[in-house]
């Protein structure tokens, strides 16, 4: 499938155009081909080229913000650009989450509790403006390092409920189904079935 969509991409990009928004979004589109098959050098590199052509888009600001972000990496610069979409779009729940995921990744290297909980504070947000299973799996990641597992594990669960409505959705339930069964297997006995 991203084969044929790469080859698709590639072929239109090969057409002589100066239509600079349909550059922008061939791409978009190999960036979210790239992302969705961790090929993350070439994802970077089309999300810079995107933002050449269109620099205030909130949407790849957020794109290549929530990317270093999830890699913990140019955290700094990540924030910018998700403030900049947020701009743009300040109930976006997508982007308040990448914004509460970039300031736990930073709370996380500067070994800052506060900064956790105000992380904390801007996911739930963003999960009440957009109710979905990355957002819960960030919560329930937020929760897990401050070391509440109980908490951690009704927002994992929550997520998988989430997934359940998107089978066939990038990323998938997966990485949420993981964290799930490994900490379970960290719980008392007992406590493992009251949930």
């Amino acid at each position: 499938r991203y084969d044929e969509a790469l080859r698709l991409v590639n072929k239109a990009m090969s057409l002589p155009s100066d239509d600079d928004m349909a550059a922008r979004r061939l791409h978009f589109l190999l960036a979210e081909i790239y992302y969705d098959t961790q090929q993350d050098e070439l994802c970077e590199k089309e999300l810079r080229k995107a933002l050449e052509y269109d620099p205030d888009s909130p949407e790849l600001n957020n794109f290549l913000g929530y990317f270093y972000a999830e890699r913990g990496k140019h955290l700094d610069e990540a924030e910018r650009l998700i403030e900049k979409a947020l701009k743009a779009k300040p109930d976006n729940g997508a982007y308040l989450d990448s914004l509460g995921w970039v300031w736990y990744r930073q709370a996380m290297q500067d070994n800052d509790p506060a900064k956790v909980k105000r992380a904390l504070d801007k996911l739930k947000e963003a999960s009440s403006k957009y109710d979905d299973p990355v957002i819960r799996e960030h919560i329930g990641d937020v929760y897990h390092g401050m070391g509440d597992l109980d908490k951690a594990e009704v927002e994992w669960r929550k997520s998988l409920q989430l997934w359940e409505r998107r089978p066939n959705e990038p990323p998938g339930p997966d990485g949420v189904r993981h964290k799930l069964e490994q900490l379970l297997k960290l719980k008392p006995a007992g406590k493992k079935d009251e949930k």
